[in-house]
């Protein structure tokens, strides 16, 4: 067997030129410049700090820097021997820099001299070790120019190092042109890829690092998998990977978004593509839209099969960052959590490889999606990780997904082991004491409204009969929706069917895409002549997420505007702030100075669907776009302009130690309303079933005592099965209320207990001392009970009246009621005590008991 060093000059690619001196080109600046060595005379600075001073010239000429050739850049790294001996603490180093947000990997050279196995000065007893199982690489091309399958198929159970070092090494195998540089490699790989079927010797268990190396051990390299005591089998075991020109590990992250560290021991280069987590959601859509047959409907972690192959060329076209890089012997690659890499090797060499954990990565491993068709899938039992460094989190977790019991309002479904705590009903109590009944009537003077025509429903703008039609067949209306908006799926571009919803959403009042969420589904009135302008139904307030007052007792009416290329209807207020002239043809932010793919391509991030009003949207680094409706009920979200917002920015999640943009800083009141629990973790919309950050949840189930975690929902799946969307005052602005509220508050519990109180009965009197503030209770007897007609209501401010009188309401926005019943989530106007007619939300209708009672030492 050939030298190391033969080896490595035969089979590696000449030399980068080093840019260690001299001046740069503006392709050359791989790095910026440290504050510290400004005084420095080199140009170039390393991602550690250290100028190439610090690296003797055959280190670095062994080691050169790579150009990039990608869109991003994989950071590298020269340790020095005492920073190389700690490996944890390292890990800790190099993502303080930034190395998890650049790309998806990073490289860490080892330092001069330094070698896994002192004890042997070659490696000619690989040539006796035994691969176990090498396949057959075939790729074949999908449909889509660009996308490519890769199947394996078993060719031995054994095979000796030798004779793969022979095939991979002889005419038929080895690299045709391996003194190819920087792109011409990529494009050499992939006008090639379908040629040939190269033979890779993966996954074999074992390990060429002596016992006595301490420094970057791989069989204990002292992180949270090894300090479980838990052996996982295709966790935390070292593997060999032997291979040859051309063997590939296609697109994937680690499974259960681990880290992993791969070394390359001798032979030809590797090289890596890479992709960011910061960038993970919308690779994986790009994905599903290259490969629609593999994607969620088949397996919703299909990616995690390892078959799946794009070309640089796609991403560049899709706008989605990323970086490449070459790994040569006595370098290390290390991937990060839910950073997804590919990559291909050169010629003949060897690496071993394996997973590894920090603290960092228990809040991706408990929200990883997992592959459930195959029966080889790793899963690891998350659960001793969160009770260990997550115990605040870790009740409400495992009770989230592993209760005994499922929500009755959840859809069922098939073989799901992720269970809901059952939510019970409770009473929110009121803020306020009920003291009088006021006088009140309809807005027309009628105790009720009428049920033909509302007064609501003359108001809207060239009303009559004849042009609106009211939907009241909700279960007729929410098949339609879903049917509308199946094929709004991210994985499934069809923009005609894009145009279609837009436009057949059009018509409904108030006709802007934005507002029609304030508006419940089973109030729907249609008008096919859309206005010029209509009310506007989301106060500024909403949109700004500060606690300055607006105006909402004002009807304002604005502006309506339709994109002439996707038909999206909005609002000129609620996204864009334009003013076009009349005659001139307008479009959205999403399809103004963009090109067809990225039109046709684009979804919301927040929700994975397309259609309706989106706006461009700065996550990190990630730029991407967002529904105007997802990012007003985000609590990390905020707009550039609230009134007339066209972008926005999502502040990315503290827990992944992301970089936040320059963005508008959120009031903390508004941020932590509803606590941080529920936006550094991934939970399970209850209509859809995806896994997302960021859902939405119930405003009455968050203030219930039993459930520890509420219904969460996007905010476009909670408009497809009619959960209502209301105003509110600062610091909540716009809530989601699910169906499961619907009727809980005709019930009161809490007075079941006295329905048997009668006339003649003694009881005891509450009475409070307002001048001391004491308690204590009167004796008395029921003189009579009178039963009271009375209504529910949700006011802005977040308070419930329950005793509220039915002639209390004095106008309400129902399409039709009689006698009271107005329309559940109706906006309706309450006099209150203080005389003063306040907005709400009508929530349902009940029954009041009035007791009169004689005192024994007093009057009634």
């Amino acid at each position: 067997m050939q030298s190391v060093e033969t080896e490595h000059h035969n089979c590696s690619m000449p030399d980068e030129p080093s840019t260690s001196s001299g001046p740069l080109t503006p392709g050359d600046v791989y790095f910026s410049p440290s504050p510290s060595h400004e005084d420095d005379d080199f140009d170039t600075i390393f991602t550690d700090g250290r100028t190439p001073v610090a690296i003797s010239p055959n280190h670095l000429k062994n080691h050169p820097l790579h150009k990039p050739t990608g869109t991003s850049e994989v950071l590298t790294f020269y340790p020095t021997m005492e920073e190389f001996r700690d490996f944890s603490r390292y890990i800790r180093v190099i993502e303080q820099k930034g190395a998890h947000l650049n790309a998806g990997i990073a490289k860490i050279v080892a330092p001069e001299g330094w070698t896994p196995r002192p004890s042997k000065k070659d490696f000619s007893d690989v040539d006796n070790y035994e691969i176990t199982q090498p396949a057959r690489e075939t790729i074949e091309a999908m449909e889509k120019p660009g996308a490519f399958f890769k199947r394996n198929v078993t060719c031995r159970r054994k095979m000796p190092a030798r004779e793969f070092r022979d095939l991979a090494l002889s005419a038929q195998y080895r690299n045709p042109k391996p003194n190819l540089e920087g792109i011409d490699i990529e494009k050499h790989y992939f006008q090639n890829i379908l040629e040939g079927e190269p033979i890779y010797g993966a996954d074999t268990e074992g390990s060429f690092y002596d016992k006595e190396t301490n420094e970057f051990n791989m069989n204990r390299l002292g992180t949270l998998l090894d300090n479980t005591n838990l052996k996982i089998k295709g966790v935390n075991t070292v593997y060999l990977y032997f291979g040859m020109y051309k063997t590939t590990f296609p697109w994937h992250a680690e499974d259960m978004d681990l880290y992993s560290i791969n070394f390359l021991h001798f032979g030809a280069p590797k090289y890596w593509f890479a992709i960011s987590s910061e960038h993970a959601d919308r690779f994986e859509r790009f994905m599903s839209q290259q490969f629609p047959y593999h994607n969620e409907a088949h397996c919703k972690a299909f990616l995690r099969h390892k078959t799946f192959i794009v070309t640089p060329e796609l991403l560049r076209s899709a706008n989605i960052p990323y970086a490449t890089m070459i790994q040569r012997p006595n370098e290390f690659i290390i991937t990060f959590p839910r950073g997804y890499h590919m990559g291909f090797n050169l010629d003949y060499n060897l690496a071993e490889s394996t997973n590894f954990a920090t603290q960092r990565w228990i809040d991706y491993g408990k929200d990883a999606v997992l592959c459930g068709c195959s029966k080889d899938s790793v899963k690891i039992d998350m659960a001793p990780f969160m009770e260990m460094y997550r115990p605040d989190e870790h009740s409400a977790w495992i009770t989230y997904w592993y209760g005994d019991e499922r929500s009755e309002w959840v859809p069922k479904k098939k073989e799901t082991n992720k269970k809901r705590q059952r939510a019970i009903p409770c009473v929110t109590p009121a803020k306020r004491a009920r003291l009088a009944a006021s006088d009140g009537s309809c807005s027309d003077g009628s105790s009720g409204c009428e049920t033909e025509e509302s007064s609501f429903m003359r108001s809207l703008p060239g009303y009559s009969m004849s042009n609106y039609q009211l939907r009241s067949d909700s279960d007729g209306m929410l098949r339609k929706y879903k049917t509308n908006t199946k094929e709004l799926r991210s994985d499934r571009i069809d923009f005609f069917k894009e145009r279609q919803y837009n436009s057949g959403r059009t018509p409904e009042w108030p006709h802007c895409s934005v507002c029609q969420y304030f508006q419940p589904l089973h109030m729907m009135a249609i008008n096919e002549t859309v206005p010029h302008s209509s009310r506007r139904l989301i106060p500024t307030s909403c949109f700004s997420k500060t606690s300055e007052e607006d105006e909402k007792d004002e009807v304002t009416f604005d502006r309506l505007l339709q994109c002439s290329n996707c038909e999206v209807t909005v609002h000129s207020k609620c996204c864009s702030g334009d003013q076009p002239n009349s005659d001139e043809k307008w479009r959205c932010p999403r399809c103004r100075n963009k090109t067809d793919v990225e039109i046709r391509t684009a979804s919301c991030q927040l929700c994975q669907l397309r259609g309706g009003a989106l706006i461009p949207c700065q996550i990190g680094k990630d730029s991407t776009w967002v529904h105007v409706i997802c990012a007003l009920f985000n609590r990390r979200a905020v707009f550039n302009n609230p009134d007339g917002p066209s972008a926005c920015f999502v502040e990315p999640s503290p827990r992944q130690q992301s970089e936040t943009s320059s963005m508008p800083p959120l009031p903390e009141e508004y941020r932590s309303e509803y606590g941080d629990m529920f936006e550094h973790s991934r939970w399970e919309c209850v209509v859809c079933h995806r896994t997302d950050v960021g859902l939405i949840p119930c405003a009455h189930c968050i203030e219930e005592d039993k459930p520890v975690v509420p219904a969460l929902a996007h905010i476009t799946c909670a408009r497809r099965v009619g959960f209502v969307c209301e105003v509110r005052d600062f610091s909540r602005g716009a809530v989601m209320i699910c169906q499961k509220h619907e009727h809980s508050y005709l019930i009161n519990k809490s007075l079941q207990d006295y329905t048997n109180i009668k006339v003649g009965d003694n009881v005891y009197v509450e009475e409070e001392q307002c001048s001391s503030g004491t308690k204590h209770f009167l004796s008395g007897k029921i003189l009579r009970v009178d039963k009271k007609a009375t209504v529910v209501v949700d006011f802005l401010d977040n308070s419930c009246s329950r005793d509220n009188l039915v002639e209390d309401i004095q106008s309400c926005e129902c399409l039709y009621c009689e006698n009271g019943d107005h329309q559940y989530g109706a906006r309706v106007k309450v006099v209150w005590d203080d005389k003063k007619v306040y907005d709400a939300y009508f929530r349902g209708k009940g029954v009041m008991s009035e007791y009169t009672i004689k005192l024994d030492d007093g009057p009634e």
